[in-house]
């Protein structure tokens, strides 16, 4: 039973309860600890996707508003200059930015190119192995196969929001002491008070992305359960809901689709045109279009191939669960209200990637307090948490320098780097050396930028990616400076 102090609000807590909160949430941090941190980390970078996608390509056309007939006429090129037999997709991507760029992709059985077009559509520059892409997919799968890494990922989000739980009823002055900040205390009380302050503060936004991104990555097993209790296991029936109208392939050679007649019957600015087995009497088309005013992604047009509108998605106006659906996208990656809102995710996301960070930290602290120091996880802790962001920086670097493959370039580097660490006298050691490799990997990472641009990485919005990139570094270097000497061997 909870009692309520005599003279105050606030209510007491049984001590076994709290125990066991606490308990609960130290194992499940440990368990899921590095994936949770890792999620985190490249959730905040992919909520400016967007803007790390111009960043990456600042060489390309600035096309501003384009209009439907050059989206058609970059799509169709893109279909003729990948081969056109065997592609199973080809698709428009505009940008939604002030400076626009209108990047198009075909895609087959081993075919995966992608263009940026200029604002008549034709096909200026080709992109290959994409950083931002690798981002973005590393935070939605973990770069496993399809549906596990999604699975896995809300797996992770069902996790961090039982930790989110389990953390506030652990510690029941944690909204009282909502301010109170010891800094000048030991490391354990410097590091409990920073990761309950940062808890608290964006605890809302908290709950909201990790339930969102729970909620997408196990969408597969919900689908899967709801087709068995009452579709007789056919999951087909379950998405057709989200997916739209089902055309049985054909196919017998047609001309690519007017992509320009579809997208005069569709309000809104377009953010997604998608044809699906182009180049047959089965081909179909998704047009995905903004819905001013409203929280909801888009709404969703779906055209045959001869751009006859046969369906709509209903995400704007359809029914709630419909609406709820489209508008989880939108309020777990920030896409509504502009710039403001994702400089405001991106901050609670760097909060949230802390406090993922801290709780295994803490652990650790009070284990080497008790006089049971568990050095070589120390290490290895301190290895992923700096080594991550390292590695992402030096693989983006590669990218774009030599063209290296981002995936297989972050896993190298960050086995690498806890490798090393560990080879290292204490966990302290490795967390200042390793900060001051950030700092040279995120110089390293605009000056690859630079140097494969030249002066297109100092205009638009390349230039304020590249700034808030040494910003970050500087922030970083200018707390490491002012660190305590490195302490001796352990």
């Amino acid at each position: 039973m909870i009692s309520t102090r005599s003279g105050t609000r606030w209510p007491r807590v049984p001590a076994a309860f709290v125990a066991t909160m606490l308990s609960g949430h130290s194992v499940l941090g440990l368990a899921f600890g590095a994936l949770i941190y890792l999620v985190c980390l490249t959730g905040t970078a992919a909520v400016f996707i967007d803007e790390l996608q111009v960043w990456e390509q600042p060489n390309a056309p600035v096309v501003g508003s384009v209009d439907g007939a050059a989206i058609g006429k970059a799509m169709r090129l893109a279909y003729e200059a990948a081969g056109s037999a065997g592609l199973s997709d080809v698709y428009a991507s505009p940008h939604a930015l002030r400076n626009q760029h209108l990047i198009v992709a075909a895609l087959g059985q081993g075919i995966d190119r992608s263009w940026d077009a200029d604002a008549a559509g034709s096909l200026a520059v080709e992109n290959k192995a994409r950083w931002s892409d690798f981002v973005g997919d590393l935070h939605m799968t973990l770069m496993l196969p399809h549906p596990w890494g999604g699975m896995l990922v809300g797996i992770v989000g069902v996790a961090l929001f039982a930790l989110l739980l389990s953390g506030v009823l652990s510690h029941p002055r944690i909204f009282r002491d909502a301010f109170a900040l010891r800094l000048g205390g030991s490391a354990r009380l410097r590091e409990a008070d920073l990761h309950n302050r940062l808890s608290v503060w964006g605890l809302p936004f908290h709950l909201a992305v990790t339930l969102t991104g729970a909620f997408f990555g196990l969408s597969f097993l919900l689908v899967l359960a709801v087709a068995w209790a009452g579709y007789g296991g056919d999951t087909a029936r379950v998405t057709q809901v989200l997916e739209g109208p089902r055309i049985a392939p054909d196919p017998a050679p047609a001309p690519f689709p007017d992509i320009a007649a579809m997208l005069a019957q569709v309000p809104g600015h377009p953010t997604f045109v998608g044809v699906e087995n182009p180049g047959t009497a089965g081909q179909h088309v998704l047009v995905e279009a903004t819905v001013p005013g409203r929280l909801v992604r888009g709404e969703q047009f779906f055209f045959d191939g001869n751009a006859r509108l046969i369906a709509k998605g209903g995400f704007a106006d359809g029914a709630i669960g419909l609406q709820a659906y489209a508008a989880a996208a939108s309020l777990h990656f920030g896409t509504f209200g502009g710039i403001p809102v994702k400089l405001l995710y991106g901050i609670l996301g760097l909060a949230l990637s802390a406090i993922s960070a801290g709780g295994i930290t803490i652990w650790l602290i009070r284990r080497r307090d008790r006089g049971r120091p568990a050095r070589r996880l120390e290490k290895a802790w301190m290895a992923v948490v700096w080594g991550s962001p390292i590695a992402l920086a030096l693989s983006g670097a590669g990218s774009l320098v030599a063209g290296i493959p981002p995936s297989p370039a972050f896993w190298g580097l960050l086995l690498l780097i806890v490798a090393v660490s560990l080879a290292a006298s204490n966990g302290q050691l490795v967390s200042r050396r390793l900060r001051w490799v950030l700092v040279g990997g995120l110089v390293a990472l605009v000056a690859a930028d630079v140097v494969r641009f030249g002066p297109h990485a100092l205009t638009g919005y390349a230039v304020w990616v590249n700034c808030a990139f040494l910003a970050v570094a500087g922030v970083i270097g200018a707390l490491n400076g002012k660190g305590r000497a490195e302490p001796p061997a352990a």
